[in-house]
């Protein structure tokens, strides 16, 4: 549950003080994010994806994106970190997708 905590601080912290937008995004457990987004409209969403497909990963940033707008910060909070070939092209596409200034 750390990354629930993490999650709950940052958008506790950026969202109404430095006015950022979050996207939070979930792989099987869909409450805990939907909450959080909830109680910040127009502000977070939520976005679902199975970060070892990459279709799914390009879905869920395309969904962010049209959500909240560009993505300017990546925060890449989880406990797991799986050092596959196929994952690290997964990650590092992401990355490159959501760090580009046109979104």
């Amino acid at each position: 549950m750390l990354a629930h905590a993490v999650a709950r601080s940052l958008v506790a912290t950026v969202v109404p003080g430095q006015g950022a937008k979050v996207t939070l995004h979930y792989n099987g457990n869909a409450q805990p994010a939907q909450a959080l987004a909830a109680q910040h409209p127009g502000r977070a969403c939520s976005v679902q994806a199975s970060l070892e497909d990459e279709a799914s990963t390009q879905h869920a940033m395309a969904d962010a994106v049209a959500a909240l707008g560009p993505i300017h910060v990546l925060v890449v909070n989880h406990g797991v970190w799986p050092t596959e070939d196929v994952l690290l092209k997964v990650r590092h596409r992401t990355a490159v997708f959501s760090l580009g200034s046109d979104g």
